[in-house]
């Protein structure tokens, strides 16, 4: 919304800016109209739930015994998990007619398609915002009335971040559980009315681009004026959809200017392996997660998504085998890309130094092993600050380039990059970005945001284009379809940097042409907003430090035997599993009970 407060000027010119404010109060009520317009008609879905005791096991809905429930009725408490079955039949008047389920749980959800696995994820509510929260299933682009449509969920009673957060009196007062309950909330077959759904994403845009122009900027006057004339001219009546998008065409159409940055946007599901939920949840996310990035690839043609952590992958290849045969085709044609060089997201400072080595080790490793791939880039964008030491270990280990973003997280300090030379106690260099999106790594792929993280790129003053990785994050989920639809129509908006679908890796190229052009930051990058992780939970550091100590000692002694007795596998199990618990929401003490 404008921000009169910070403008002095002629009583003419706080009239403006007064009647913008006006403009945008009725804008955003129109956008709730048109949100509400999306399903037009409804009817109930029948509901079966069931009791699920091990929700790796996905066949077990199979042999589960199951019950009618109603919407509004408790199917149980914070971390249960459930079975549910959802049946309706096409009206006959829908016939032809684009038709979805929109099922909230009160929890974060999977679709099991055809072949057993999860086909798409649903969530109910977040603590971030509306934007994270996906609950509609597509069923049929042009539906056939009398058709019996089959949903088939699995439920967890678990907000997408969890049941608790550090601010709520529960979590304050030692209750990690919290008071989370899973709730029928919605369960309903839906018409859905595409065009009103454009139309949305269009008056969004346009919304952005008028709050982030300058003040009484011919663009930013004219942009209010046509979302008004939309607004008035939609009446609340679907049939109007296209007369407003109409009025709404020319100013989207206006192409960026010249000098506009170009934004190279990547999709990315920040996935933290344990946080304010236990690591065996986390399988479970991976698999939600990237089975609905697979079929946004499909769905939109030049849509690429990545994925960071050699983990998650290795949990998708265990319990998901088909997912991960599709994520292999994907990086194959480029589509997908592998992000990150670790076994996870590291903490980097109070791991040793040869830990984070093995973190390479068996990070590339495996990503070169199981998916033919090697990755230049350490992909730490939620880690607590950064070691001195790291540029020599990623350099040695063939790591190029680092994403970050919390040295941005200052509460004192500016740290005053976005791109820049790092280099380390030696003296090796690696190029490290910060994505320049407004504080956080989970861009929403919004009109502003992208105008905002344009203004925040340091160095535009000598390099045309940045990188912004969008989607979902911390929970997981990744890009949804109103972020993928909006990309679609802001390639050359005016007001706004040129948006193009692209990889990470071709930006970090893109900055390593330049290198001479950026400058230097030697020494360790420290995170003023973290400072606490690094003496929360002492006992746990103490026991990590131990174990690095030993699991070196045994090393060392097994070198005295013969190399056909030196227990390879089982070494590598004990590594893999402190590496696991070195990530950055463990070691430093910011996860739940649970995981500790």
């Amino acid at each position: 919304m404008p921000d009169s407060k910070s403008w002095s000027g002629t009583p003419h010119e706080e009239w403006i800016l007064s009647r913008e404010e006006w403009i945008d109060a009725r804008i955003e009520q129109w956008l709730g109209l048109l949100r509400r317009a999306i399903y037009p008609e409804w009817v109930p879905l029948l509901i079966e739930c069931a009791p699920c005791a091990d929700p790796l096991q996905l066949e077990s809905w199979k042999r589960a015994s199951y019950r009618a429930i109603s919407q509004g009725e408790r199917w149980g408490k914070a971390w249960d998990y459930a079975w549910f079955r959802f049946a309706a039949t096409v009206p006959q008047a829908w016939d032809g007619s684009r038709v979805a389920a929109r099922i909230q749980l009160g929890g974060e959800c999977g679709v099991i398609g055809a072949n057993g696995e999860f086909s798409q994820r649903l969530t109910h509510g977040s603590v971030f915002d509306h934007w994270c929260e996906v609950d509609e299933v597509p069923l049929y682009l042009e539906a056939s009335g009398g058709t019996e449509a089959v949903i088939l969920v699995q439920a967890w009673a678990s907000n997408l971040d969890g049941v608790g957060r550090p601010m709520d009196p529960d979590f304050a007062r030692g209750n990690y559980h919290g008071t989370h309950e899973g709730i029928v909330h919605r369960a309903e077959l839906c018409r859905v009315d595409v065009a009103v759904k454009g139309l949305l994403h269009e008056a969004e845009i346009l919304l952005g681009v008028a709050r982030t122009s300058p003040v009484h900027s011919v663009r930013r006057r004219r942009v209010y004026r046509a979302l008004l004339e939309a607004a008035q001219a939609w009446r609340d009546d679907p049939a109007c959809t296209a007369q407003a998008s109409e009025i709404l065409s020319p100013e989207l159409s206006r192409p960026a200017s010249a000098s506009a940055l170009g934004a190279t946007v990547t999709g990315h599901a920040h996935i933290d392996s344990a946080w304010m939920w236990r690591l065996r949840d986390s399988i479970g996310k991976c698999g939600r997660t990237f089975a609905h990035q697979l079929a946004y690839l499909e769905k939109y043609p030049g849509y690429v998504f990545g994925a960071s952590s050699a983990l998650h992958y290795s949990m998708a290849e265990e319990h998901f085998p088909e997912t991960f045969a599709k994520i292999k085709q994907r990086v194959a044609q480029g589509r997908w890309e592998v992000q990150g060089t670790m076994w996870v997201e590291a903490d980097t400072n109070l791991p040793s130094g040869e830990s984070l080595i093995r973190q390479l080790l068996y990070g590339t490793g495996y990503i070169r092993e199981k998916l033919g791939v090697d990755c230049a880039i350490s992909w730490l964008p939620d880690v607590f600050g950064l070691s001195g030491a790291l540029p020599q270990i990623l350099q040695s280990a063939g790591v190029e380039y680092l994403l970050t973003k919390k040295p941005h997280w200052g509460r004192t300090n500016v740290f005053d990059k976005t791109t820049l030379r790092w280099q380390g106690n030696d003296g090796s260099e690696v190029l490290v970005h910060l994505v320049p999106q407004v504080r956080d790594y989970n861009g929403r792929l919004r009109s502003d945001d992208l105008a905002r993280a344009s203004m925040g790129f340091m160095e535009s003053d000598r390099l045309e284009q940045f990188l912004y990785t969008f989607g979902v994050g911390d929970g997981g989920g990744g890009p949804s379809e109103p972020m993928l639809e909006r990309a679609q129509r802001m390639a050359s908006v005016e007001g706004l940097p040129r948006v193009r679908f692209g990889t990470a890796r071709e930006v970090f190229d893109y900055f390593d042409e330049h290198r001479e052009l950026l400058d230097l930051h030697q020494g360790d990058i420290y995170v003023e907003g973290h400072r606490g992780t690094y003496t929360t939970h002492a006992l746990l550091k103490k026991k990590n430090r131990k174990l690095e100590i030993l699991l070196g000692q045994i090393e060392h002694l097994h070198l005295f035997r013969p190399e056909t007795q030196y227990p390879h596998a089982e070494l590598k199990d004990c590594w893999l599993k402190l590496l696991t618990n070195q990530f950055h929401d463990v070691l430093p003490g910011s996860g739940i009970r649970e995981v500790f």
